[in-house]
């Protein structure tokens, strides 16, 4: 799900000499996947650290043998890491059992952070080793919010962020995450502010189920409809249990979703959490399908490959009937600002040679795939919005909204 510094060297140079970002198509494939665990490692045995045999020497814990963690394409050091199968897994198969003395946690998520910190810290001493080392090595500013200054302006540019902090297009609060985190845990004290315990505590955001950090079980990637092959069970003081939610041939990889799930409660719902969400909880564009939410939830839907080109959506918010033409006009207008936006950005030299300059590669990486992934989206829906090729809007639990009209800067 990330890169270490070394390993986000290599994947930089073999990607690309000196970022072209204009060109960003052709490399939009590995920015939209939300594993780019590139290693210079040789032996993909230590890609985990040993977290797996931690796991599986455990009393009561238990690592299938029939999955293993490595890159997409053994012979690519620069592709994705993941868990794959390497032979066929049965429907109910366990895949993974954590014991629960192998989970890290504390009361609330402000002590697991600190714990995680700790671990750390100790390193090779700490009673969590493997996923301590492992964790320590992930690459700082993963997310928005840890973001270079240079990389969240721009990202503010492609959200449309007005002067009341507003934004056209989600997410919402992209780059509050860090100050929430030091907000809450403010009774931590001055050990807050160290630099490891914020890389930890952001950690803690983009893995832990709830307060409770998991080893091994978050290194299952994430991919939602047909690939999420993969489902999690577990009470509290009880060990964490993995299992296949299907038949998972020999080479799939195995995906676990990390927003429609039985535990992932609000999340699940139409309208509540969608793929904008994701670039700034875990720092990447979901591959498809993904779920699309505009206009404050009233414009929600999925977005289907069927085959390459070739889309589909399945509705479950539309625009009302005398709210149709301003919807229409409010996405044509996203379409054409975010447009014009990437062509101004292609034309103009300086302005490029400026971003190369100050947006490290990665940020720039998620930036365009965020920019491109939203403009692919509008135009879908507004193919067919035009179309007439959408379910009638479902029931919502909230409140109706009586303008007749969208305001040019209503979103999330």
């Amino acid at each position: 799900r990330s890169l270490t510094l070394e390993e986000e060297n290599c994947f930089v140079g073999i990607v690309i000499e000196k970022i072209d970002m204009f060109f960003i198509g052709a490399v939009i494939g590995l920015l939209t996947t939300q594993s780019c665990l590139a290693s210079t490692q040789g032996d993909a045995g230590k890609l985990d650290h040993g977290i797996f045999e931690w796991i599986h020497s455990s009393e009561g814990g238990y690592y299938n043998p029939k999955q293993e963690f490595r890159h997409g394409n053994p012979d690519d050091l620069s592709s994705l890491v993941g868990v794959f199968a390497n032979e066929r897994i049965e429907k109910g198969d366990l895949l993974c059992k954590v014991p629960w003395d192998r989970i890290l946690f504390d009361e609330d998520e402000c002590g697991t952070a600190t714990m995680l910190a700790q671990a750390m810290r100790d390193g090779e001493k700490s009673d969590f080793a493997p996923y301590a080392l492992y964790l320590g090595a992930q690459r700082r500013g993963q997310l928005p919010t840890a973001w270079s200054d240079a990389g969240q302006d721009l990202l503010d540019v492609v959200q449309g962020i007005d002067s009341n902090d507003i934004p056209r297009i989600p997410p919402s609060n992209t780059f509050g995450i860090a100050d929430e985190w030091l907000e809450d845990c403010a009774r931590w004290g001055s050990y807050i502010y160290d630099e490891l315990w914020l890389h930890a505590a952001l950690l803690c955001h983009q893995r832990a189920d709830d307060y409770i950090m998991i080893p091994a079980y978050d290194m299952y990637n994430h991919r939602n409809g047909n690939w999420t092959n993969a489902a999690t069970y577990w009470k509290h003081g009880e060990p964490h249990v993995t299992r296949a939610s299907r038949t998972i041939e020999a080479g799939e990889q195995i995906y676990i979703s990390y927003d429609k799930c039985p535990e992932c409660g609000g999340r699940a719902k139409p309208g509540s959490y969608g793929t904008a969400q994701f670039i700034r909880d875990y720092g990447f564009v979901e591959v498809m399908p993904q779920r699309w939410v505009f206009l404050n939830g009233r414009i929600v839907f999925d977005m289907y490959e069927k085959d390459p080109g070739m889309y589909k959506l399945e509705w479950h918010f539309a625009p009302e009937e005398n709210k149709m033409e301003s919807a229409k006009k409010w996405l044509q207008k996203e379409v054409i600002r975010l447009t014009r936006w990437k062509e101004s950005m292609n034309e103009n030299e300086e302005i490029k040679k400026e971003v190369n300059n100050l947006v490290p590669p990665q940020e720039l990486y998620v930036i365009f795939a965020f920019c491109d992934a939203n403009i692919l989206a509008m135009k879908t829906a507004l193919q067919s919005l035009e179309e007439g090729v959408y379910a009638d809007e479902e029931e919502d639990d909230e409140e109706e909204d009586d303008d007749d009209e969208y305001d040019e800067g209503d979103e999330l």
